[in-house]
């Protein structure tokens, strides 16, 4: 754009004030016909335009034109530094321009709505750019011929409200993102937007309200979220809706989808936490991974028959008390309902057909379980945890699976495996294998009763009772299986060819004729308190006693060879209530020297596991990892001067323990050795002693304990709770 000076005939460029040939000023123009509604204070209209007398506007304005009721003004790229210019368009009532410069509106002018003429057709780059920032702005009305939006508006601090007309077909990424007080989005028309892009109202906390025109195409990712005060949502018609659009919408109670949404993205309303109740309606087909998780208000859902497959939908909806699912539903995946407390009521439609991992493990309120004749495929975890059912029943017409005999149990008929029990089971006589997760935390079950016919029993990694062996009291074993025993009415488990003890419980007498624990034995025996070990163990194997952590007294016998390293650390868990320990003299391996009441490696003289009654030999050299762990009662301990190394948290978890002196030979102190020691006032070490840096002690005490005295990294965090830190 340029301007001709009349007095010279130079061809000015439009961001002159003077002519460039001879000086003189830019033609004025002080009023012009252009009307438009008047708003409180001033109305910025952008029309277009061909005016005779145009005056080009420099901070330094020449005419005073102060309480004129029409100025017209036509520019482009002015960039006045100051504000004395601006001053002067305070108490018009009107300033026009038909182009659009950047950077042209001082915030003291006091701008409070916006409205666009017929001509400007979109917000380009160039068009809204940093235009209308800091001025205050609080309303915008778009006109019928805008039909795409950019980021022109976003992070408008004082903006409050938006009016579309019926042209708008997109509104685009980060359009109007981070608008704090945005209140109001208005569509005036019914049918022409399409899309809302990626982020156009994120962050909005203020928005309250959005009516959404029909026959949408997509809103975008994260396109509403962190809107906290949006309540409700009506979506009447639209295909997509995006990863995460309304997540983190904090304050909505209630989702519309009438019957025309047909595809809902991973998250889309996460962490929604008022949210009390869902129906998906028939039109959608699909539905992404965790949709509602964090919906902690969520109290009931309804899936529709268009859904061939349901995900994860629901993790960490700890208030979902009911779940819907219409005939039409073929497979439910992987957890998509585990870990509801208080999911009461289970209805599988007869369409369904696969049951995958896990899918309502941990659902401890539910109380039964019905499986419809068409399903072929359940996972043994499928329902790991619920230990609140009562009742399990599978349909006589189900040509896979049974509960014969009304056992209260899921059998794979075809190989006669248990796959999943509960605490009413009754195993059948013609069962052969028992599947790994069967019983897995059925916290209340309190007996079971192995008969003749069980020839394979898979343990898994947590256990036969899947880590929480609590309440389990009875275990008996008929006395026609030739595979396991449960010999002098032991309670437990053995195999008999191996006399390998493998399920134990809190009320377990270990017989004579044991020689090894298996892996995970006695997993989760809270209520064990003293381990008596027979004279003919051999062996403890992995984990076998994971978990007792209530156990006061312990005996290690003389024919104990091999240990796993994972009793003696008891897997991080610690010895909070460990009292007495002893071993066996003709333990050629083990000892307790001196009634130390301590376990310590003969070869080594490495103390590997302590108790709050430990008095450390001076003949011992070293202290294991782990060895005093959470011995939570434990006050003082005296280390003797023959203590060269202390492994990693070795006294972590005492949170009594007031005063320990390292002795003069300890060279390295890991930093995670007083870990959780909430008490230490006072800790001495000798001069010369490394506590920085990343290293690592790599000298062998003996083979089978190496691991025991790896130095760790140091954590500095720790060291700031010492009040007291001195060096002798």
């Amino acid at each position: 754009m340029e301007w001709i000076c009349k007095k010279c005939g130079t061809k000015n460029s439009a961001h002159r004030d003077v002519c460039e040939g001879c000086n003189g000023q830019a033609p004025h123009l002080d009023v012009f016909s252009e009307t438009d509604l008047i708003f409180d204070q001033v109305i910025f209209h952008l029309f277009a335009g061909n005016c005779d007398s145009v005056h080009f506007v420099s901070q330094d304005i020449d005419e005073d034109i102060t309480g004129k009721e029409k100025f017209y003004l036509k520019f482009k790229d002015i960039k006045p530094e100051g504000t004395n210019g601006w001053k002067k368009f305070k108490k018009c009532k009107f300033v026009a321009t038909n182009d659009i410069a950047e950077r042209i509106i001082d915030p003291r002018i006091g701008l409070y709505d916006v409205v666009v003429n017929k001509s400007q057709r979109c917000f380009t780059e160039y068009a809204f750019s940093s235009v209308f920032e800091h001025c205050g702005l609080s309303q915008i009305s778009i006109p019928d011929v805008v039909t795409r939006m950019d980021s022109r508006f976003s992070g408008f601090s004082s903006l409050r409200n938006v009016i579309f007309s019926d042209a708008i077909i997109e509104i685009g990424s980060s359009a109007f993102r981070g608008c704090e007080k945005l209140e109001s989005v208005l569509f005036t028309g019914e049918e022409s937007l399409k899309y809302i892009k990626d982020l156009a109202f994120e962050g909005c906390e203020k928005l309250q309200h959005i009516n959404f025109p029909i026959n949408m195409e997509e809103i975008g990712y994260c396109a509403f979220q962190g809107c906290r005060s949006l309540h409700f949502i009506n979506i009447r018609s639209l295909n997509k809706i995006g990863v995460k659009a309304f997540s983190q919408c904090t304050s909505l109670q209630e989702v519309d989808f009438n019957f025309f949404v047909k595809t809902i993205d991973d998250r889309a309303f996460e962490d929604c936490k008022k949210l009390t109740h869902v129906i998906l309606p028939d039109s959608l087909i699909e539905l992404g991974e965790n949709v509602f998780s964090g919906c902690t208000s969520l109290r009931s859902i309804s899936f529709p028959g268009s859904l061939e497959r349901i995900e994860s939908v629901c993790n960490g909806c700890s208030s979902l008390r009911r779940v819907f699912l219409s005939e039409g539903v073929k497979i439910i995946r992987a957890s998509a309902f585990n870990n509801l407390p208080l999911l009461e009521k289970l209805d599988l439609p007869n369409s369904l057909e696969e049951i995958e991992d896990y899918t309502f493990s941990c659902c401890t309120s539910l109380s039964e379980i019905n499986i419809p004749s068409l399903v072929s495929r359940i996972s043994d975890t499928s329902f790991c945890g619920c230990s609140s059912v009562e009742k399990i029943l599978v349909s006589p017409d189900n040509k896979t699976y049974d509960s014969r005999e009304g056992c209260n149990a899921i059998i794979e008929t075809r190989t006669n495996r248990l796959i999943i029990g509960c605490k009413n089971t009754i195993i059948p006589d013609t069962v052969e294998i028992i599947s790994e997760h069967a019983f897995a935390m059925q916290s209340n079950m309190h007996s079971i009763f192995i008969p003749a016919s069980v020839r394979i029993i898979n343990i898994g990694y947590h256990g036969f009772m899947g880590g929480d062996n609590s309440t389990l009291r009875s275990i008996s074993v008929s006395n026609n299986n030739t595979i396991y025993d449960s010999r002098d009415n032991c309670n437990a488990i053995i195999e008999t060819a191996s006399n390998k003890l493998i399920v134990g419980c809190n009320t377990t007498i270990i017989p004579n004729s044991v020689k090894s624990i298996a892996g995970h034995a006695f997993q989760g025996c809270t209520g064990l308190e003293e381990l008596n070990l027979p004279e003919t163990i051999e062996n403890i194997e992995e984990n076998a006693f994971k978990g007792c952590t209530s156990l006061r007294k312990i005996y290690i016998p003389s024919s104990l060879s091999y240990v796993d390293k994972s009793f003696w650390t008891m897997n991080g868990e610690g010895h909070s209530s460990l009292e007495a320990i002893t071993v066996s003299k003709g333990n050629q391996n083990y000892d307790s020297r001196n009634g130390c009441n301590a376990v310590i490696a003969t070869k080594s003289n490495v103390l590997i596991l302590g108790c709050k009654n430990t008095v450390i030999p001076h003949s011992v050299n070293g202290i294991a990892n782990y060895a005093f762990q959470n011995c939570k009662e434990m006050k003082n301990i005296l280390i003797p001067d023959s203590i060269e190394r202390i492994g990693a948290y070795a006294f972590s978890g005492c949170s009594s323990l007031k005063v320990i002196v390292i002795p003069p030979r300890v060279k390295i102190l890991n930093g995670n050795t007083f870990e959780g020691c909430d008490s230490l006032k006072n800790i001495i070490v000798p001069r010369g002693i490394n506590l920085v840096g990343s290293w690592k002690l790599k000298q062998d005490f003996d083979e089978i304990y190496r691991y025991e005295l790896d130095i760790e990294y140091y954590d500095y965090s720790e060291w700031d709770k010492w009040r007291n830190f001195s060096i002798e």
